[in-house]
Parts: C-alpha cells; sequence; structure tokens
C-alpha cells in the first residue's frame, strides 16, 4: 500500500493536560500511505506524550473533500488500553466535517480517559485511527501532504460538553493545550485496484470463461469493471486481440499475459495507459 491519490489533508492537534503550563508532546501520522481508488485505507494516528500526565486529547483532522473521504474513527490500542483494558470514559467523533480553514474541512475527534479528573494519558502509542476513502473525483497517482499541527482555533472543543461532568478536581480540558507543538508531516497517494491481467470474470484465475467474458464485453455491453484486467496483451486497447491473446496462451503455447498474472501476482497496473481497474475481488 505505498501510492496514493488526491488528499491535500491537514490535521491539527489539540491536547489538555492536567497542569495549566504548556506541555511536551510529539505527534505522529503514518506515512507513505497508499489509497486504493476503490478501497480503503486506515490511517494511524501516534502521540508521544513523554513523562507528562493527560487527562484528554483532541485532534483535528483536516482534508480535502474532493479528494478524501473520512468514513470512521475508532480508538487504537493505547487508547483502549486505559483504565486498565476499559477504554476512556468519554470518546466521540464527527460525524461530518463541521470546521473550515484554509480551505479544508475538519473531523474532530477527543477522548477523556476520566472523567474523575485523574490524568492517565502518558507515554506513547496507537491512540486514534482514521479509516480513509478515495472521493469520487479522486485522480489516480496523485500524493498529497498530511499534516498535523497545533492550531486550536480552528475548530469548536468536542469535549467541552463534557467539562460539567468532569470532577471538581480536574481542570477544563477546553483550555489546556500546548501552544508549542510544530507540524508534522506525511503523505498518501491514489492508487489503481490490483488485478490479474486476463482475469475478466474477476475470479482469481484465468481460464476458457475469461476470453468468452472478454468478447461479450467487447460486442456486447461494450464496458469492463477493471479494464487493466481485460487487456490480456497489455497494449493499453480494449479490442479483439486481448481473447485472442489468452486463448492463444491457454490452447496454443503463447506467450502468457504480462504482469500481473497468476494467481499470486496481484498488483496494480505498472504500464502507464488510459484504462483503468474501477472493481476487482479475484485477488
Amino acid at each position: 500500500m505505498r501510492k496514493i491519490f488526491g488528499i491535500l489533508a491537514c490535521s491539527l492537534v489539540l491536547f489538555f493536560g492536567l497542569s495549566a503550563g504548556a506541555q511536551t508532546w510529539t505527534p505522529d501520522l503514518e506515512d507513505g500511505l497508499d489509497l486504493n481508488i476503490s478501497g480503503t485505507v486506515e490511517m494511524d494516528v501516534d502521540i508521544d506524550f513523554g513523562t507528562t500526565t493527560f487527562s484528554g486529547v483532541q485532534i483535528a483532522f483536516g482534508y480535502d473533500e474532493a479528494e478524501l473521504n473520512i468514513l470512521d474513527v475508532t480508538l487504537g490500542p493505547a487508547s483502549n488500553a486505559l483504565q486498565g483494558g476499559n477504554g476512556p470514559d468519554f470518546f466521540a467523533a464527527s460525524v461530518v466535517a463541521d470546521c473550515t480553514s484554509d480551505g479544508l474541512r475538519y473531523r474532530q475527534m477527543g477522548m477523556v480517559a476520566d472523567l474523575t479528573g485523574a490524568g492517565d494519558i502518558t507515554g506513547t502509542g496507537h491512540w486514534f485511527t482514521v479509516l480513509v476513502a478515495a472521493a469520487p473525483t479522486a485522480v489516480v497517482g496523485r500524493t498529497y501532504d498530511v499534516n498535523i499541527k497545533d492550531t486550536p482555533e480552528v475548530c469548536s472543543n468536542i469535549v467541552s460538553g463534557v467539562n460539567a461532568s468532569i470532577g471538581s478536581g480536574a481542570t477544563d480540558l477546553t483550555t489546556q493545550y500546548d501552544p508549542t507543538a510544530g507540524d508534522f508531516v506525511g503523505d498518501i497517494t491514489i492508487v489503481d485496484v490490483e488485478f490479474i491481467r486476463g482475469d475478466v470474470v474477476d475470479d482469481g484465475t484465468v481460464n476458457i470463461v475469461d476470453p468468452i467474458q472478454s468478447l461479450s464485453n467487447l460486442f456486447t455491453t461494450g464496458s469492463f469493471t477493471c479494464e487493466d484486467a481485460g487487456d490480456s496483451n497489455d497494449d493499453g486497447e480494449l479490442n479483439l486481440a486481448d481473447p485472442i491473446h489468452t486463448l492463444q496462451y491457454l490452447f496454443a503455447m503463447g506467450a502468457a499475459p504480462p504482469t500481473p498474472f497468476g494467481t499470486t501476482e496481484c498488483q496494480n497496473d505498472p504500464t502507464s495507459d488510459n484504462l483503468g481497474c474501477d472493481i476487482y475481488d479475484g485477488c
């Protein structure tokens, strides 16, 4: 998973501690991800809090809605391990992007470890997972930055509503963030669907059914769910030469379809052409 399409994304991270001064933390966002244009990818958000103990944490995750969709936000292993494996007392994530800054839309997510005010968040770990999909207008092959910043004014505080429920010994979480953290930059690239060349029926093998289906597509429906799979000779075109190439391979000792080919060789198309692959489930 190492190529990606459209993300001009940006993430802002706000953290809330038990003391009034600025705290030290280091954000980290999973880097170099490939996002299949018809699939999803999980982007992990890790934070190193050092030796400081925090009671809550909030993230505002920014992205370009023309390129990406955020489908879900879940807690990572470190969050789930809080309070002896019981997880945080409070966790919430926006179901839609609910604020805008610098042309990007932002999704908020936040948690409070212990509503009584005990500070349970410290050290290192994987705290959140963001499930990302390509938007309908995504473009294969583009790589975009994903940034984590400290810009608390971008969004309202998602945990502000729980302040009234926090015990009297806790600090108001809406005011306790680190204003000194710098940016962290990662990237994500949109890639084509992985496939097996020649497997027109999308079942993970190449046999007589595939050239028959190819002929049907060429002369009846005129469409392929995975054009790259139908391009058996890898010439960048879909025509009669493709089922003929497959038939020669199967029955006349002809050349095998070029890479990717074989049941263990699901890959993206290594050839630059005008064909694509919208759906392929044979891998």
